[in-house]
């Protein structure tokens, strides 16, 4: 799914490139967002999310109220239980994330030209762990990969390990430690907490969140890879192939540059025969024991638990999703 709304002039202290703010058991997958004047993915009392291989993207810097207010993705101050993994925040002033409550997952994410990585910008509470994330410096300001707010609720804790940091002239490497030297820089660094606030091991959230089902976390530098390879919707589109040039160039600004045709570089293919309309290929339906001709049959549920049309359509989406690793693995040269 790609999200793409173009700014109407209307309230933009609401205007979200997508808001799920009121919102519980929520799964984002490979969804593509741009242009929110005010959260590019506004999550704020979300509670049980999980945001995974998406592309949030180049927030608007006019049209709210308060002015420029270019801000990635918040959840909090009353949301909670959320992951986020595997995402690429592109071309955004702060909130790439803003998390206020743990437990939350922070993990094997890519930050690029933000002036603020992982904020909190409520109250801060509970534990985080913030790992085997990439932040990458671009042209528009400078880069604060961790701004922990001075603010310090009930049992506040950050688990951090193997979070890169690319920021050629001021530090470059991968930080297990924000609190020690060489990365700690007054320029730098925005922690504004002591290091007693440090968690020396990582949480265990599948034994303390009932249902946690853990992330398959990859090296920093490896996730970089991955993230820009795969995530977002898939195939990219115009919006989605800019940002990515930005990043491979080392260039590109903030703001919403939309474009007129949001198809452009994606080609149609060829719908299969579907005789009757219910949105599932005739072919697939016989192979899977369903009837071409009976359209009400996309909603039985099949012996994996989810109904005809989900399995089809996930079916498509994995195949999108193959489709780019193989495309990653020629780049590689496998």
């Amino acid at each position: 799914m790609r999200v793409r709304p173009v700014f109407d002039g209307s309230d933009g202290a609401q205007f979200d490139g997508a808001q799920f703010s009121l919102n519980s058991r929520l799964i984002l997958d490979h969804v593509s967002i741009a242009w929110g004047v005010d959260e590019t993915l506004d999550l704020y009392e979300a509670d049980d999310v999980t945001i995974q291989w998406s592309t949030i993207e180049s927030s608007a810097t006019t049209g709210h109220p308060e002015g420029a207010h270019n801000y990635g993705l918040i959840n909090g101050p009353d949301g909670h239980r959320i992951t986020i993994h595997h995402n690429l925040f592109a071309h955004h002033k702060a909130r790439c994330p803003a998390v206020a409550n743990g437990p939350a997952d922070i993990r094997n994410n890519v930050a690029y030209n933000v002036r603020h990585g992982f904020v909190h910008h409520n109250q801060a509470s509970g534990q985080f762990n913030i790992v085997g994330n990439a932040y990458i410096k671009g042209p528009s300001d400078q880069l604060i990969p961790f701004y922990f707010d001075g603010s310090a609720g009930a049992g506040l804790k950050y688990f951090l390990a193997d979070n890169y940091i690319d920021d050629p002239g001021k530090f470059t490497g991968v930080v297990d430690n924000p609190w020690q030297r060489p990365y700690l820089h007054p320029s730098f660094s925005r922690l504004n907490k002591p290091e007693s606030h440090r968690a020396t091991t990582q949480f265990n959230f599948s034994r303390d969140v009932p249902g946690y089902t853990p992330v398959t976390t990859h090296r920093a530098q490896d996730a970089q890879r991955l993230v820009l390879a795969k995530a977002g919707a898939l195939p990219h589109d115009v919006v989605t192939k800019g940002v990515l040039a930005n990043v491979a160039r080392r260039d590109g600004a903030w703001g919403a540059r939309t474009v007129r045709n949001l198809m452009e570089g994606l080609t149609p293919g060829t719908a299969p025969t579907d005789a009757d309309r219910d949105g599932m290929a005739d072919a697939w339906e016989r192979e899977h024991g369903l009837n071409p001709s009976n359209a009400g049959d996309h909603t039985r549920v099949m012996p994996s638990g989810y109904t005809a049309i989900e399995e089809y359509i996930n079916e498509l989406a994995a195949a999108l999703i193959s489709e780019a690793e193989g495309s990653l693995a020629m780049d590689q040269g496998d």
